[in-house]
């Protein structure tokens, strides 16, 4: 989250889901770490419990134009 730029990634739980993160702003930690909320355009939130997160990986360059 605080590469320079900022590269979006998509962070992918046990369930099979992703859900995209395209701003620094757009997720948040809690203290102890063991939840993370995700939120987007339309302001939704999804939180997580960490222990679901199985990957965090980069977006593809030509999908991060959008």
């Amino acid at each position: 989250m605080n590469a320079e730029p900022f590269v979006q990634f998509f962070v992918k739980t046990s369930d099979g889901k992703q859900d995209r993160v395209k701003h620094p702003d757009y997720v948040a930690i809690s203290p102890k770490g063991g939840r993370v909320s995700l939120y987007d355009d339309e302001e939704t939130t999804t939180i997580l419990s960490a222990l679901h997160i199985m990957a965090v990986e980069k977006m593809p360059a030509r999908a991060r134009r959008r």
